[in-house]
């Protein structure tokens, strides 16, 4: 059987949320969870997320663009991935369009291709069609945009 999870007063719980945001970037939705999970009544936790915005703990644009450089860097996530898991922290298309704009596009072709070489190379089949969907399945699963990854792999037949 699990200990009841602690319950935090409000001014305890707006600490803790100053220290997580002091740490890395958050979305407002990661925080407004974590509220609810600490106990705190819906009636403190917008005040609590405007008290953060105010002294600049929170910054959804500053999210965006971490998230989405992070995301690109460490774990060279297509766009189209990265775009999802921002929808998922409920950020507004026009913020992750403006964060995926933060991704330079020679950057995002090369990481494309290096991914594609990689990959080219531990596929192992004799028909050239089903070592190409392979690759294709790989690359589009990382998110990135199908016409690229066919033109890719187009360019790499001929």
């Amino acid at each position: 059987m699990k200990p009841d999870k602690k319950v935090f007063t409000v001014s305890e719980a707006l600490e803790k949320a100053r220290k997580l945001c002091a740490k890395q970037e958050r979305s407002h939705q990661y925080i407004r969870n974590k509220l609810y999970d600490w106990g705190i009544g819906h009636e403190h936790i917008e005040p609590i997320i405007a008290q953060l915005i105010s002294e600049d703990f929170l910054n959804e644009e500053r999210f965006v663009k971490a998230f989405a450089i992070g995301k690109f860097h460490q774990l060279r996530w297509g766009k189209q991935k990265i775009y999802v898991g921002l929808q998922k922290q409920k950020i507004d298309k026009r913020q992750i369009l403006r964060g995926l704009a933060e991704i330079p596009d020679d950057e995002y072709l090369e990481t494309l291709k290096t991914l594609f070489e990689k990959k080219q190379k531990q596929v192992k089949s004799k028909n050239q069609f089903i070592k190409n969907k392979r690759i294709a399945n790989y690359l589009i699963s990382k998110g990135f945009e199908s016409y690229l990854v066919w033109d890719i792999i187009r360019k790499s037949v001929n």
